[in-house]
């Protein structure tokens, strides 16, 4: 089993480690603030914290690590993206160098924030997908490479890469979306 609560912050071991999937799921939170679980190896990844935060760390520096849809090993269903689902609880992900694809949605109940973030060189790309506060959450990605979506812009769907009532963060090195591939904000109250 995963611990909900690592000792990161003093050993730099992973606490889980695949060169697969990972399924997160717990009832009131994954990780805290000062021990994150730490993810060596994952090419795919979803969690569900339930009423408590997720705290995570991608421990690669390289490669890609992608918010997605993974089965379950036994009985139950497959859990897509990462998601709080009580308490105003947070999302933050962070990776040493790896590159970020949310391709399933990350949303936080109430007012609970996101915070996605890429070291060195590292893109995050927004395919198919959205970032969402259930209320007036922070939306922060820090990229040392990009922000890009696969999404076209300017199209009659809803399919905006960002929606909060709250404000938006973008610190990025490269590049902002593209030509005809824009990041789309539904909502924010303000935007850095």
């Amino acid at each position: 089993s995963v611990p909900t609560t690592s000792d990161s912050a003093a050993t730099p071991n992973a606490d889980l480690s695949t060169s697969g999937a990972a399924r997160i799921e717990a009832g009131t939170g994954i990780g805290s603030v000062t021990n994150r679980i730490e993810l060596a190896g994952v090419t795919t990844l979803a969690a569900d914290g339930g009423t408590g935060a997720i705290w995570l760390r991608g421990t690669d520096t390289g490669g890609t690590l992608t918010i997605g849809t993974v089965n379950a090993v036994n009985a139950g269903s497959a859990l897509s993206g990462l998601q709080t689902t009580g308490g105003n609880a947070d999302i933050t992900l962070t990776t040493r160098g790896s590159a970020l694809t949310v391709a399933q949605d990350v949303s936080t109940h109430g007012n609970g924030s996101i915070d996605l973030r890429t070291a060195s060189a590292g893109n995050i790309a927004i395919n198919g997908a959205s970032l969402s506060s259930g209320g007036n959450g922070t939306i922060q990605l820090v990229s040392g490479g990009g922000l890009t979506t696969d999404t076209d812009s300017g199209d009659v769907t809803t399919d905006d890469e960002i929606r909060t009532t709250g404000a938006v963060l973008l610190d990025v090195a490269g590049a902002i979306g593209a030509e005809g591939k824009r990041i789309e904000i539904a909502d924010a109250g303000t935007l850095a």
